[in-house]
C-alpha cells in the first residue's frame, strides 16, 4: 500500500509538471512541443493513477504487485536497464552533439555540453553516496 500511495503522488506531481507545460504551451501560443509533451504527461500520470487506484482496490492483485515490487530479480532488472539507458542517452547526446559543432550551432551545443556534463556529475555523485552508503 505504501509503495502504491508514494506512485500515486509521483504520478501527481507529473500531471501537475504536465499541466504546467500545456499551460506555457498555449502561453507561447506556438509552441506545439510544449503542448505536445504537457498532454502526454497528463494523460500518461492519469492513467497511471486510475491503474494504481483500481489496484488499491483488489487486495490480491495488490499483494502481487508489492511482491513484483521488492523482489531482488526485478529491482535488479530495473537497475540494470537504467543504467545502461544512461549511458545509450550519453552516447546519443554525444553524437547529436558532435553534428551540432559540425554544423555550427554553438549555443545549442553548450547547452548540450552543459546538460551532458550534469548528468554525468549527477551520475558520479549517486554512485559514490550510494557506495558509501551499501560498502
Amino acid at each position: 500500500m505504501k509503495i502504491i500511495k508514494k506512485k500515486i503522488i509521483y504520478s501527481i506531481l507529473l500531471t501537475c509538471a504536465g499541466i504546467i507545460l500545456l499551460s506555457a504551451g498555449y502561453l507561447r501560443e506556438q509552441d506545439s512541443i510544449m503542448v505536445g509533451m504537457g498532454t502526454g504527461l497528463v494523460v500518461v500520470s492519469v492513467l497511471k493513477i486510475i491503474q494504481f487506484i483500481r489496484l488499491m482496490k483488489n487486495e490480491e492483485k495488490m499483494k502481487r504487485y508489492t511482491l513484483l515490487q521488492n523482489e531482488e530479480r526485478m529491482i535488479l532488472i530495473s537497475i540494470k536497464s537504467g543504467n545502461m539507458m544512461f549511458f545509450v542517452t550519453l552516447i546519443i547526446e554525444y553524437l547529436v552533439l558532435l553534428v551540432l559543432i559540425i554544423i555550427k550551432k554553438e549555443m545549442i551545443a553548450t547547452i548540450l555540453c552543459e546538460v551532458m556534463a550534469l548528468q554525468t556529475f549527477g551520475y558520479l555523485i549517486s554512485y559514490y553516496l550510494y557506495n558509501k552508503k551499501f560498502l
